[in-house]
């Protein structure tokens, strides 16, 4: 799940450098030939300023995307799953997932807009992030533990190997 941190940046970035069109004055044109012999002021604005405004404005709006969505399927995943059982709603947020990366992929590959991209980030959310899916492995997990001292320890076997996963793959 954490394939999305290292990817959309990068992609965001490309995408307004290689898309948007900057109006650059003869001010800031000659700031950036002079650069290192000039201290920078915090009213001088480059291009790679403004692409970084600009992709930081896009990755926030693709944050709230993907978390505007899934809060609510978040808050009722757990009596969803307490209900239909724990593997269909493991079942909706891996295929979701699946499907949000496949969408996600096309998007980079096929350097399509910031929009469809965003979009993606919302299809993410229906699967309710990552999040579900770990409400879902402890609930799983708490079914076929006793309480106390085994169950403690499984989900904290759990967690630890979660976040040793998570650092590895980055």
């Amino acid at each position: 799940f954490t394939i999305t941190t290292t990817i959309e940046p990068q992609f965001t970035y490309s995408y307004i450098k290689n898309h948007y069109e900057f109006n650059i004055s003869v001010d800031e044109a000659k700031t950036d030939v002079n650069i290192s012999s000039k201290s920078c002021s915090e009213n001088d604005t480059t291009s790679t300023d403004k692409i970084q405004q600009i992709a930081s404005d896009w990755s926030w709006y693709m944050q709230i995307a993907e978390a505007g969505v899934a809060l609510p399927v978040i808050m009722f995943s757990g009596p969803v799953a307490d209900r239909i059982g724990r593997k269909p709603v493991l079942m909706w947020n891996l295929i979701i997932t699946l499907i949000s990366f496949i969408l996600k992929t096309v998007i980079i590959y096929r350097d399509m807009n910031l929009y469809y991209y965003t979009i993606a980030c919302g299809s993410l959310g229906l699967a309710g992030s990552f999040y579900t899916y770990q409400i879902t492995n402890f609930a799983i997990l708490a079914d076929k533990t006793d309480e106390g001292k085994d169950r403690s320890f499984m989900m904290t076997a759990y967690d630890a190997l979660s976040a040793i996963g998570s650092v590895s793959f980055q």
